[in-house]
């Protein structure tokens, strides 16, 4: 890519940006129970007429033994519905326990945010997800639009620039968006942002495919990749320098830098192209960024683009 003094025309069909919808979830309120009415005694004493009464039979004597039995007995049936209280009491807890026990936990929808991996989505939406958006960008970016990965995009060109081991496998699918810093009306650009996520059939297919482009023999590789981005008509005397591995000590991603000279419509320029992949589960990411910028901002992005892969990439 140009710098500043000559800006290159970015080739390639821009489609539309497309921005996956987002659920949100409302917790209903149920309407409150109303209270109870309350007992009200009528008002002022109550009073009771005296009625004539017949006159009491004679007091006949009860026998002690008789007294004595029948408060045993009032014991014994007391007692008795003790026993039974508890032993019901016990088995209606058992029971209560128990469907406890079977039933579902509480809902908790409401409490996942939409971007957790529990959420049901397709794998093509978790992609989109996990690239990286204009918020992340500071001003001076304009979005060119997210659209899948052909399918020649899903695995290296040919021929084979590295013997590595996992290059020659291919992503099932993949997502891809576009930035372009200091866009003008006649299509030239200052800089440029491309952020790819790719998904393979496997986590272990996923990892050897970053794992070649980690290989330190991926270096033929980032050049070959930095010359064919400026492959058009308009640029003439492409010369690639030396191929430079780079770990960022903040994400787990690997990164290589690769300067160039061209000459554009006849003027002479300079610049860098960054490449960074990181891999998580069944994803593999990549930013390709050119311009006037350096590793820091690189590095940063690096970061939140770690971050959105963990939280959104299938295991």
């Amino acid at each position: 890519m140009p710098d500043a003094a000559a800006r290159c025309t970015r080739c390639g069909q821009v489609a539309d940006a497309a921005d996956p919808a987002r659920s949100a979830r409302a917790a209903a309120v149920p309407p409150r129970p109303a209270g109870r009415a309350t007992f009200a005694p009528p008002a002022g004493p109550v009073v009771a007429t005296p009625l004539p009464m017949p006159a009491p039979p004679p007091r006949r004597r009860v026998p002690r033994w008789s007294i004595v039995t029948g408060a045993l007995t009032i014991v014994v049936v007391l007692i008795g519905a003790v026993i039974l209280t508890r032993g019901s009491g016990s088995a209606r807890s058992a029971t209560r326990a128990g469907a406890v026990a079977r039933s579902d936990p509480p809902s908790t929808l409401a409490l996942v945010p939409t971007a957790d991996t529990r959420t049901p989505r397709s794998p093509g939406v978790a992609a989109a997800r996990s690239l990286l958006t204009l918020a992340d960008l500071g001003s001076g970016w304009t979005d060119l639009g997210l659209e899948p990965v052909p399918a020649s995009g899903l695995a290296l060109p040919s021929p084979r620039c590295s013997d590595a081991r996992g290059l020659d496998v291919a992503a099932r699918f993949g997502r891809e968006d576009d930035f372009s810093y200091q866009l003008t009306a006649d299509g030239s650009e200052t800089g440029h942002l491309n952020v790819t996520v790719t998904g393979y059939r496997t986590a272990a297919e996923a990892r050897a495919a970053y794992g070649g482009r980690a290989d330190p023999s991926f270096a033929p590789c980032a050049i070959d990749l930095a010359a064919r981005s400026l492959d058009t008509p308009s640029t003439d005397n492409v010369v690639a320098g030396t191929a430079v591995r780079i770990e960022p000590p903040e994400s787990h991603a690997v990164t290589w830098s690769v300067p160039m000279t061209y000459d554009y419509h006849g003027q002479h320029g300079t610049t860098t192209f960054w490449r960074a992949y990181l891999q998580h589960g069944r994803f593999v990411e990549a930013l390709v960024v050119t311009g006037p910028f350096d590793q820091v901002l690189l590095d940063e992005l690096l970061g939140v683009a770690d971050r959105r892969l963990r939280l959104n990439a299938p295991r």
